[in-house]
């Protein structure tokens, strides 16, 4: 009994110490890998924003931009969410309990997978109360994570059309990582 409870407070203070271990300092903030409106695909556009993240478990500096194909729309199409963490390993435990949404994916076509993120869950799935589907692409590099929500609403954004911006906020953050690169890759 003993001989366990010094292996689990080993193991605990263990995955304590490693979240206590600081990511390197980047040059840049969150705001910088949203999208902006030059970067989207032709119609699209960011009425306001951005804002800070809504999601109060992410840290300080997360933000957030919602993307719209149609501009005089009330909902979004596409919600882009960044967060850099203070560590990889708090980033790591994020990632693990963000990717929890449905594994169900309704909806066919997908096919982008990032080269450079460390982690990434991609799924689509219609709850109930709605009549299109939800999909979420969520992205962990390094200490950042990178959430994006498209709303494929009947005569909105397609799936393609979510998958095209994916791919804009990717090559982004490596272009970000390329320029500002870390000692080390965890």
């Amino acid at each position: 009994m003993l001989i366990i409870f010094f292996v689990l407070i080993f193991f605990v203070s263990g995955c304590f110490v490693n979240t206590m271990i600081p990511a390197p300092k980047r040059p840049f903030a969150s705001d910088e890998l949203l999208a902006n409106k030059e970067e989207l695909p032709i119609g699209w556009t960011i009425p306001w924003g951005p804002q800070r993240d809504t999601d109060t478990s992410k840290p300080q500096g997360a933000m957030q931009v919602n993307l719209f194909k149609k501009p005089n729309s009330e909902k979004p199409d596409v919600t882009e969410r960044v967060a850099i963490y203070p560590s990889v390993e708090g980033a790591k435990i994020q990632f693990s309990e963000q990717a929890k949404f449905p594994e169900n994916t309704d909806v066919q076509g997908w096919s982008y997978t990032s080269k450079i993120a460390d982690e990434q869950k991609f799924s689509c799935f219609t709850y109930s109360n709605l009549d299109y589907p939800i999909c979420t692409w969520l992205a962990r590099y390094q200490e950042i994570t990178i959430e994006i929500i498209g709303r494929l609403m009947p005569g909105r954004a397609t799936i393609d059309e979510m998958q095209v911006i994916v791919k804009i906020i990717d090559n982004k953050v490596a272009n970000h990582l390329t320029i500002f690169p870390t000692k080390s890759k965890n």
